[in-house]
């Protein structure tokens, strides 16, 4: 191969995971690098249309409902446990979202 560059092969567990995720998440979710590390959505995508395997996602707006109303209750809940209301409840998680993330930017 020229370059240098090789891919690396599908072992089993890597298909098992594409096969079970993929028709939900579509190749472009950002989970991907914990599930399969070190490949790229083009290559996720490629390899998922070689075994036959379709996406549901439609871009980022591709959520179903069944999912909002899970993301729903667990907002109702911790507003419930913690004593807050829903929309502080939000607030927080996106604050401490944020942060983490600038965490995990800045070089160790």
């Amino acid at each position: 191969m020229s370059g240098g560059w090789s891919a690396r092969e599908w072992t089993p567990a890597d298909e098992a995971a594409l096969r079970r995720l993929y028709s939900v998440h579509g190749p472009s979710w950002s989970g991907w690098d914990v599930v399969l590390p070190g490949r790229r959505s083009s290559a996720i995508k490629a390899h998922a249309h070689e075994l036959g395997l379709r996406s549901e996602r439609r871009g980022a707006d591709a959520w179903a409902p069944s999912e909002d109303r899970a993301l729903l209750a667990l907002v109702d809940g911790a507003a419930d446990r913690l004593g807050r209301t829903p929309d502080q409840v939000v607030e927080r998680i996106a604050v401490l979202w944020m942060r983490r993330r600038e965490q995990e930017r800045r070089p160790s």
